[in-house]
Formats: structure tokens, sequence, C-alpha cells
């Protein structure tokens, strides 16, 4: 399985252009990418697209690619119960769709999933427990690792302890924003203690103030020639943030990686090291997080 990148293309509420702009993330660098199976705000099917193009263009190879989609509770999809009964019914249904939407060639040996994500707990703790257990039967086979959004603290904590939760999450995807919990700071705090991956998206959207005014994020702008939106990408990494970027300017998607590019190359020197370290710190005073600890 490659590596989960620092920067994760989210395909989120792009409809028709979905496929055209998986391609062009692709083609821009991105070798992450999110999806979902629920239609209400994702074409799945359209970021197969995309990805079977860049495949077929040999721009990239399915081995080189992190592809991550999600089985979402009460998808209208599964609201036939006389063809989905109960919930093992309905992640079977939805794992099967997505492997056949996103498999990268007609190579049967690229029929898998790097990540399968529940889109959200469900209400009763014991069905997240039916639904974990459903998933987990198609690992390692034909999903890599399992994962979990929109969940709390307590909600993750709880599943952490439940026998049985084999394999365990690998990923955590949250909205990541002062007004989450407190930038969501226990819940990181558990995923860092846990091993597990945590995923934040809404990252501009949600924080608009914070990235555009902060000194902070504007030292590292400036120190490294790059946008406030980059400063603010690269601050996150740092505090182990798994950015998720579902911009739709191509120019943009070229302009974010090679910015980060350019964040590392002044990193490597002792001035830049010192400020971004501080920068770092300062945000993560912000953000409920010390970073280090």
């Amino acid at each position: 399985m490659p590596p989960m990148a620092s920067m994760i293309y989210g395909t989120a509420w792009k409809g028709a252009e979905t496929g055209r702009l998986v391609y062009e993330a692709i083609k821009a660098g991105f070798r992450s990418i999110d999806t979902a199976a629920m239609a209400r705000h994702y074409n799945e099917a359209g970021c197969g697209d995309g990805i079977r193009r860049a495949v077929h263009e040999g721009l990239v190879s399915r081995s080189d690619l992190y592809i991550q989609t999600k089985f979402s509770p009460h998808d209208d999809a599964f609201a036939d119960t006389t063809r989905y009964p109960d919930i093992s019914s309905q992640v079977d249904a939805s794992v099967a769709q997505s492997l056949s939407r996103l498999q990268a060639s007609d190579n049967p040996r690229d029929r898998y999933l790097d990540c399968l994500v529940l889109h959200s707990p469900y209400p009763r703790h014991e069905d997240t427990l039916v639904a974990w257990r459903a998933l987990s039967a198609h690992v390692p086979e034909f999903i890599r690792s399992l994962g979990i959004s929109n969940i709390t603290h307590h909600e993750l904590q709880g599943l952490l302890d439940s026998p049985n939760v084999n394999p365990p999450p690998a990923v955590v995807q949250n909205r990541f924003a002062a007004s989450e919990h407190g930038w969501d700071a226990a819940t990181r705090s558990l995923c860092a203690s846990s091993k597990i991956a945590y995923q934040g998206f809404w990252t501009l959207t949600a924080n608009q103030r914070e990235w555009q005014t902060s000194d902070y994020v504007g030292a590292v702008a400036a120190g490294a020639g790059v946008s406030r939106a980059v400063a603010w990408y690269s601050l996150m990494i740092g505090m182990d943030i798994v950015v998720l970027n579902g911009t739709t300017n191509v120019d943009h998607m070229r302009e974010d990686l090679a910015g980060l590019g350019r964040i590392v190359e002044w990193r490597a020197t002792e001035e830049g090291e010192k400020v971004f370290e501080q920068c770092l710190a300062a945000m993560g005073s912000r953000t409920g997080t010390v970073h280090g600890s």
C-alpha cells in the first residue's frame, strides 16, 4: 500500500466535474484521493473515471495511488429495505459498488481500496460495531485499512475500547476548526496516542480568519515565499494533520504542492527551521495542542 500523502485531494461537491478534476489533480502531483459512495455529496463513479484516465495515459500506476472512499450510514441508496434489510447487507453492497467504481484498470489486481472510512458513527454504538465488523470482513483482501469520520473523542474512545474491533481504525477524518470542540484537540490527542492518522477537512473554509490574519501564518508565508493558504497547510502538516485539499482550480493544485516543496527547502536552512518551529509552537498554543507533546 502506498503511503498516505500529507495532502489528499478531496472530491466532495464536484458533481459532473469530478472525473476531470481528479485527473487534473493526479496530473498536478496528487497521489492520495478521497471520495465516498454517498451520491448526495460525491460522485464516486466520476472519481474512478478520473483515476482510470490517469492510469490509462501512463501518468501513474495503481500502486502509486492511495485511494480512500466511505460507506455512509443512512445513505439514500440503501433505502429499499427489501434489498438491504440490515447494516451488513448495506455495507457489503456499498463496498462492492466502490470496488467496481474505483478499480483503476482492467487488471484484477487493481481491485482494492487503500482505506474504507465509515462516514459517521451510528446513533447506537452497537450498530457502529455491526458496521465495523461487516467492513472488517473485506480486510485485507479488498480493503487494506479502515477509518471513521465525523466522530467525537468520546465515540472514538468507545470504539477503541470495544472488544473485537479488528483491525482498529487507521484513520480519523474530522472537521478541523475552532468551532469543532476547540480544534478537535482531544480527538487529535487520542489519535496521536493510538497511532491513528488524523485527517482534517474544511481546513480553509472553516478557518479563514485564522489563516488570513494570524501573524504566525504570515511569518511562514513571508519566509518561504508562499501564499498564506499554503503556509497554513504546512503548519497543519507540521501538527501531524493530514490535509484534505478540495480546490477546483488547476493552478492552485500545482501551486499548493509546489509551495509545500518550497517550505521544505526553506526549512532546510537554519533560519527557516527556527522560524517555522516558532510558528508551529504558536499554532499549537492556538489549537490546544503543543507541538511535540
